[in-house]
């Protein structure tokens, strides 16, 4: 009987030890568009580490399912740049289209598709991630400034804001979303949603695509297997003209692992919407700071983290209760977080570890020495 206490105490001891391995584990990274770095915080603490340097502005991030490499576009040159997250160094950048806005990385981790904004015509580059070369260019809609995979990886969504083209010239309409063919690299579908969709985000069963539509106030879903858009969900105030402050500016989603609920950053409002996704009605507002855009959930499904613009903070949400905690300052005008290792994550900007990450990858060499000790007793 005593030998199996003590065998019971060290196995409750060993759990605490991957507890507290788990909570070490968990970093945020957050991009600073005007400090051209991004800025990491250890989730377990809210305490912001050092900046490690990108070499040009950024409001993006996405990391590797293997949690060893960020990658984070800037404007400024047309480049996408590496960042080795064990030594804080960023790599050779890489040249992509004009104007990368958003990225997201393969659920394999073996590509990264960078949505150029600005590139004519408008493109995604494919860039090899076991190369750091692009492989494929290919041609979207009007402005793409969010991608997102299906969980199984064989189709990328592309969020046009601007539209298709009516003609060969350069005027376009309404919003609209590109599905690509990741096996071919080729566009295979055109979707009308809202006005100038900002953001996608994809349930974790692969069944539902969810646009953030800024001059609508809406969110598109889209059935994946049909490929068809359903009612607009209200999320906030609609845009009538070029005046920022008449709209709310739907900027980002992410849903929890559970698949239950999308959270909506809408930017004017200073809030962020909640969404039943089983009824698909909006809930209650949540305040956090000014200008909220870039969203990433915990991996456990506890905490959603809000990257403030303006405040130049980041906000962390009990989904639980949905109460906003202290702003963490981070400086820098942070446009988008991921969360490492794996969370679901937003891929308006980086997308989105938006699916960029796995937590049995970043924690499983970690944890062997436990797992082997609790086999004995079934845990």
């Amino acid at each position: 009987m005593g030998g199996r206490l003590a065998a019971a105490a060290l196995a409750a001891a060993a759990l605490g030890l991957l507890g507290a391995a788990a909570a070490a584990a968990e970093t945020g990274y957050v991009s600073n568009a005007t400090k051209s770095a991004l800025t990491p915080i250890n989730l377990a603490t809210n305490k912001v580490g050092k900046q490690i340097k990108v070499g040009g502005p950024t409001s993006s991030i996405a990391i590797t399912p293997d949690g060893k490499t960020a990658y984070a576009p800037s404007y400024k040159g047309a480049l996408l740049h590496p960042i080795d997250l064990a030594t804080g160094k960023a790599g050779k950048p890489i040249r992509v289209g004009r104007e990368p806005e958003a990225l997201a990385i393969t659920p394999d981790g073996k590509f990264v598709y960078v949505a150029n904004e600005e590139a004519a015509p408008p493109s995604v580059s494919v860039v090899e991630v076991a190369t750091n070369k692009v492989v494929a260019t290919i041609v979207v809609g009007c402005e793409p400034v969010a991608v997102a995979f299906t969980p199984n990886g064989e189709t990328a969504y592309v969020a046009d804001k601007a539209g298709q083209k009516l003609t060969r010239g350069l005027e376009c309409v309404q919003g609209s979303v590109t599905a690509i063919d990741t096996a071919t690299k080729q566009a295979v579908a055109t979707i009308k949603v809202g006005l100038e969709p900002e953001s996608i985000a994809i349930t974790p069963n692969g069944e539902t695509a969810y646009v953030a539509n800024g001059a609508s106030g809406t969110v598109t879903p889209i059935d994946i297997a049909t490929g068809q858009a359903g009612k607009e969900i209200k999320v906030g105030k609609a845009k009538v003209s070029e005046n920022p402050a008449e709209g709310h500016e739907p900027d980002e989603i992410a849903i929890t692992p559970n698949g239950k609920t999308a959270y909506v950053s809408n930017g004017t409002a200073a809030t962020v919407v909640p969404i039943d996704l089983a009824t698909e009605k909006a809930r209650k507002p949540i305040r956090v700071g000014r200008q909220p855009r870039g969203l990433a959930i915990t991996a456990n499904g506890k905490t959603l983290y809000v990257a403030d613009e303006q405040s130049e903070s980041v906000t962390p949400i009990d989904i639980a209760t949905g109460h906003a905690g202290k702003e963490i300052k981070v400086g820098g005008e942070p446009d988008d977080i991921a969360i490492l290792p794996g969370a679901s994550h937003s891929h308006k900007h980086g997308g989105k570890a938006k699916h960029g990450g796995n937590a049995k990858h970043g924690m499983r060499s970690a944890f062997a020495p436990f797992t082997a000790l609790l086999a004995p007793f079934g845990i």
